[in-house]
């Protein structure tokens, strides 16, 4: 097994299964919130190239020698070449390594609440990104999930946080799912044993009554300010 039979056998986001290397540029795309075309890319990294790396039958240098270039004359002309190439080299490397893609049970019920979340787009500490490209993201590389809080400024936050500890991102990945579904999602994870931080749970309690006081602040001042719809 190896990250391009996984991204095309979960087939979860179609344009990460009709181009697997932009799955490498979460970390630019997402988390460093960077715009760029990664078209040429794609054309030079395509998925049979990349079966030929990890098997071992071509390196990281010789995948030019295969490129079909539409937009650009050659590897140097692509987008920030000289700084992406060692980084991908890197993140190829790191994929080729990997063998076992099965995940803990923790794991598994934090792709779960991911995945049935009502966000197609989920809010992050800061951005934001698509659930299915998080997903595909998650599926090939090793990681662990813990939780955070954060409060003041009228906030009160407990959001679930991604630890990587591998070259595919430069920050843990923060995410603010909506409170009911975080909530679920701690309990599932207490009800399995596998709730690292039994305070969490606190926190979740915590920040569901911060914002149900502050909703019905808000709705009372939106009367006193005459915009409730008059009937």
């Amino acid at each position: 097994m190896d990250f391009i039979k996984v991204i095309k056998g979960l087939n979860l986001d179609l344009s990460v299964c009709r181009t697997p290397i932009q799955i490498l540029f979460f970390n630019e795309c997402v988390m460093e919130r960077r715009s760029f075309y990664t078209v040429g890319y794609g054309d030079l990294f395509s998925s049979e190239a990349l079966e030929l790396f990890l098997k071992d039958e071509m390196d990281f240098d010789e995948i030019s020698d295969l490129a079909n270039y539409e937009l650009h004359e050659d590897k140097e002309s692509l987008p920030h070449w000289d700084e992406f190439s060692p980084v991908l080299k890197e993140r190829l490397e790191y994929l080729k390594g990997r063998r076992d893609f099965a995940m803990s049970k923790e794991n598994i019920i934090v792709m779960n609440a991911i995945l049935n979340s009502k966000c197609t787009s989920l809010p992050l500490w800061e951005g934001s990104v698509d659930k299915y490209y998080l997903l595909t993201l998650l599926s090939i590389i090793d990681w662990s999930p813990y939780f955070m809080n954060a409060s003041g400024w009228g906030r009160d936050d407990t959001f679930l946080s991604i630890a990587i500890d591998n070259v595919f991102v430069s920050s843990d990945i923060e995410i603010l799912l909506p409170i009911e579904e975080m909530e679920k999602l701690i309990y599932d994870l207490d009800k399995e044993n596998v709730l690292s931080y039994q305070n969490t749970k606190e926190w979740i309690e915590g920040s569901k009554k911060h914002y149900q006081e502050k909703d019905k602040e808000i709705e009372q001042k939106f009367k006193a300010f005459g915009l409730e719809k008059v009937k």
